[in-house]
């Protein structure tokens, strides 16, 4: 089987058209012909908060797919906190920081296992700055 074409979507950069009437202010990156795509569709929207796409519509004869790809502007202390976290996961049960270990217990986590960061209530409290001292690793 041949290769199929591919897209990293994040590679890719929406444009805004100045146009687009408040509350349908979405940037767009269309991508179907870049991976060959002839019967179906393929954009990337980025809304900016309280914007959407476009009013109710429904597409003839072309199928439509949703994909998110991010949620949330994430703030700037989200990915340290996370790659801290994954270090802590890895490192063995009684070596983990007491801050880890119940943010590992709030998300019920066991091996395998994928929980989103935010629902555990201590991680939401490191990640508003709360005043809890980290063993954080330090830039060289």
């Amino acid at each position: 089987m041949a290769d199929l074409p591919r897209v990293n979507l994040h590679a890719l950069v929406p444009t805004y058209d100045e146009s687009d009437p408040e509350g349908y202010r979405a940037g767009m990156a269309r991508f179907g012909p870049a991976i060959g795509a002839s019967q179906m569709g393929a954009s990337l929207y980025e809304l900016p908060p309280g914007q959407s796409i476009c009013p109710y519509h429904y597409e003839y004869p072309e199928e439509e797919w949703l994909v998110v790809r991010r949620v949330f502007d994430a703030p700037a202390a989200y990915d340290e906190l996370r790659e801290w976290l994954a270090g802590q996961w890895r490192s063995d049960q009684g070596a983990r920081t007491p801050e880890a270990s119940r943010i590992f217990d709030e998300l019920g986590l066991v091996a395998g296992a994928r929980r989103q960061l935010l629902e555990s209530e201590s991680f939401r409290v490191l990640l508003a700055g709360a005043d809890v001292e980290l063993p954080l690793p330090q830039a060289a």
